[in-house]
């Protein structure tokens, strides 16, 4: 089972308030051993994150009840959240993008620490690399997973981010599956390639 926030659906907020979240969580499961000390122990472990949301899995299905009812008790427990507990399938998707960037740039997290130092109107807090894609004749698209926060600010910027000298084109997809498909990829980069065409490529005010 995964905790949601009907409020927010990329968890950021939840996250944040997750320290307490877990206190609280933790002192109901020890009020239940001591409740019960002859019963079947609780066990669960709440240390995977999915899509930004935690995810906790449990021993016994007696417990998923349980679980449901401590987090109903804690649902509008803090301001500007709403916490709910749903089947790990259920964890709403993230929005992803693809973004055509130079070739030969180093680690991905100096890639994600330049686009935020470089595009501050748009909100890359919580951006992560999916994955490095087939170098092109003059980039290497990057696919991201971003926001739904920042795709008003995306549009806002024509679709476009800086990096470095360049002004990167981005595509976002709102319905991925997990999986990106790389036949689409392998699609999209033979066509460039083929046709010597790159959007991406800067061009001098």
């Amino acid at each position: 089972m995964a905790l949601v926030d009907e409020l927010n659906d990329d968890g950021r907020l939840l996250m944040e308030k997750w320290e307490e979240v877990e206190a609280r969580l933790a002192e109901m499961v020890t009020d239940k051993i001591l409740s019960e000390p002859t019963g079947r122990t609780p066990s669960f472990d709440s240390s995977e994150m999915v899509r930004g949301h935690r995810v906790i899995r449990y021993d016994y299905e007696f417990l998923q009840d349980f679980l449901a009812d401590c987090v109903a008790r804690l649902g509008n427990a803090w301001k500007g959240i709403s916490i709910k507990l749903v089947p790990a399938k259920d964890i709403p998707r993230r929005p992803r993008a693809r973004i055509w960037l130079p070739k030969g740039l180093s680690t991905h997290e100096r890639v994600l620490k330049t686009l935020r130092a470089m595009n501050k109107g748009v909100d890359m807090e919580d951006w992560a690399i999916l994955k490095a894609e087939r170098e092109m004749k003059s980039s290497q698209p990057y696919l991201f997973l971003i926001n739904q926060r920042c795709l008003e600010q995306l549009k806002a910027a024509d679709n476009k981010v800086r990096y470095d000298i360049w002004k990167a084109k981005v595509k976002v997809f709102l319905d991925e599956p997990d999986d990106i498909l790389e036949d689409e990829v392998e699609d999209a980069n033979k066509l460039l390639d083929d046709l010597a065409i790159d959007d991406s490529t800067p061009t001098s005010p």
